[in-house]
């Protein structure tokens, strides 16, 4: 049955265990991506405490007096302005804003480095309020999976990352003399040092990103049996569809029914009646109105109808009514049916009554677009009658109902309660068969009907679903209209994020530094070639104040591979918030 994928290019007859092509369609909007961009930037924590960072190392294997350092408590903060997702030429653009900046701290600092000699100073330390700009690119695309369906295929690219120039962090001391030299000569010194910390953290962002949201589309895919009465139903969803552009992401998904064991109590003909309609017509604004969503779950009548046929052909509604527990005799029916039928039995001795349901045609769905948005509609449920007359079994009457019942999604921000919703108004009936009673008798069962209604489809036969609360985020509202044709059902929601929270982060403490993970090229900071020192022999008599004795002094005059002597100054800030951050 799941290997029929063949596509239907009008409305008929489904077969059984062919699949619905545009069975439900999930839609979330570029508003809808904006809310959650919001979320993003709500739940970012707006600081990350640092405290007791401190240690000491050696610039090379002559350093006889190394250089201690220690930073009082300091809070990074951390302000996500904002996160733009945008859906458009099938992929996703997100781009984070932030703004990145320290609460004031303190940097003690003493030993030698490089030509910095006898430094024991107390440097003010506070990171200026700086721009970083980090975008990402996820694309999705439709993949045959080679069995006849399709699976998404996730491509994130590796994020870019962008920082303003950050101006000198220190200040009060000679270190920050140097800071400041160095940004006069390229402003973006410290920006690339902090670059090349952030670089390294976030290289396998891209997949981390590209297995979360494969791992999320996934989550809607479903395989799954489920018993109806004596038989068994497989039901399968996978996507069909896949559209990114201006309004948003629409992901399209075709199902398949696959029916156990046809009972023998109905007479299944060729299989279901369907429209086969396109996929419904999408904006940022609900059907037929101005109201904007965020995103919306729409259903085809025809998955529903498909579904229905289903349960019918089980054999699922062809019940013997006695096994319900609903006490049936001649006596209860005198009442509903009248004189005629009364005249038939010995008041004195009432007989059970058997009632046995026998549906002609299968349910179908329906949309509507006030009180219960779907009902069942029931064609032809029949009811047949019998009871002992004469010492045999005989066959009363046979009452045909058409009825609806109504399915309330009762969607809210804490729960899905859907509930059943029996319209004793809309329930008619017909009298195929009536020889033994004056006809007009089945208006009696008006209040009849619902009692064994509801012992079918019972009041918790749907699931309560609890609804969890996600880092705040609620639903604000739910409606549900149907489009113009009728076919399809929109469930259009909005959210709630008035209460996202940031998350709480415990920070960091007792982290250090050393010197490994800069070696080699592309070393962050070399204030010997930055300020004109070089190697022994190639101008260490130029741009050194006080000429080559200043290169003299430097135990290190030479260059080292690994670690060159003058690149410490404030290595020893960013590096060291960089080691604690690993630590925590």
């Amino acid at each position: 049955m799941w290997l029929i994928w063949s596509s239907l290019a009008f409305a008929g007859t489904l077969t059984p265990g062919a699949p619905v092509e545009r069975a439900a369609a999930l839609h979330v909007t570029n508003g809808g991506f904006a809310r959650i961009g919001d979320v993003v930037s709500g739940i970012v924590p707006p600081t990350f405490p640092v405290s007791d960072i401190g240690g000491s190392f050696a610039c090379d294997d002559a350093d006889t007096n190394p250089l201690t350092y220690s930073l009082t408590a300091i809070d990074l903060t951390l302000a996500a302005e904002d996160v733009q997702l945008v859906a458009g030429d099938g992929a996703l653009d997100l781009t984070l804003f932030l703004s990145l900046g320290s609460t004031p701290a303190q940097l003690d600092i003493a030993g030698d480095c490089s030509f910095l000699q006898d430094l024991n100073e107390t440097c003010g330390v506070e990171l200026p309020t700086t721009s970083v700009v980090v975008n990402l690119n996820l694309a999705l695309a439709l993949v045959p999976d080679g069995a006849g369906g399709n699976t998404i295929a996730v491509s994130a690219s590796d994020p870019t990352i962008t920082i303003s120039p950050i101006g000198n962090p220190l200040s009060d001391c000679t270190l920050a003399s140097a800071i400041g030299t160095l940004l006069g000569q390229d402003e973006e010194a410290i920006s690339k040092l902090l670059l090349s910390f952030i670089e390294p953290e976030l290289a396998g962002l891209g997949a981390e990103v590209e297995t979360a949201v494969a791992d999320a589309l996934d989550s809607l895919l479903i395989e799954t049996d489920f018993s109806l009465g004596d038989s068994t139903l497989g039901i399968s969803l996978y996507p069909s569809e896949l559209r990114l552009d201006e309004t948003g992401l629409m992901l399209g998904l075709s199902a398949a029914i696959a029916p156990g064991t046809i009972s023998s109590c109905v007479e299944p003909g060729e299989g279901t009646t369907v429209a086969n309609p396109e996929w419904p017509t999408l904006s940022e604004r609900a059907w037929d109105s101005s109201l904007k969503y965020d995103a919306a779950l729409m259903l085809n009548k025809d998955l529903l109808d498909v579904l229905l046929w289903n349960v019918w052909a089980s054999g699922l509604l062809c019940v013997d009514v006695a096994t319900l527990g609903v006490p049936l005799d001649t006596g209860l029916f005198s009442n509903l049916f009248g004189e005629s039928f009364a005249a038939l039995f010995d008041p004195a001795n009432p007989s059970p009554v058997g009632v046995i349901t026998a549906p002609v045609a299968p349910p179908t769905a329906v949309f509507y677009d006030d009180g219960a948005p779907i009902r069942i509609a029931l064609n032809d449920f029949g009811l047949d009658f019998s009871a002992n007359m004469d010492d045999r079994d005989l066959r009363l009457f046979r009452v045909g109902v058409l009825a609806e019942v109504g399915i309330d999604p009762n969607l809210s921000a804490t729960a899905f309660e859907p509930a059943l919703a029996i319209d004793t108004n809309a329930i008619s009936f017909t009298e195929p068969y009536n020889e033994l009673v004056t006809p007009g008798f089945s208006a009696g069962l008006a209040e009849f009907i619902p009692t064994v209604l509801s012992s079918l489809l019972p009041d918790d036969l749907l699931p309560t679903i609890a609804i969890p609360s996600f880092l705040g985020v609620g639903l604000k509202t739910a409606f549900w209209e149907p489009d113009e044709s009728g076919q399809w059902m929109g469930g259009f929601l909005l959210l709630d994020i008035e209460n996202v929270q940031p998350v709480e982060v415990a920070g960091c403490s007792g982290g250090s530094f050393g010197c490994d993970g800069f070696e080699g090229e592309g070393d962050p900071f070399d204030f010997e070639a930055i300020l004109g020192c070089g190697e022994a022999g190639a101008g260490c008599d130029q741009g050194c104040e006080g000429g080559e004795s200043s290169c003299a002094t430097h135990p290190n005059g030479h260059r080292k591979a690994g670690w060159p002597g003058g690149r410490v100054l404030m290595v020893g800030f960013f590096l060291g918030l960089a080691m604690a951050r690993r630590r925590a």
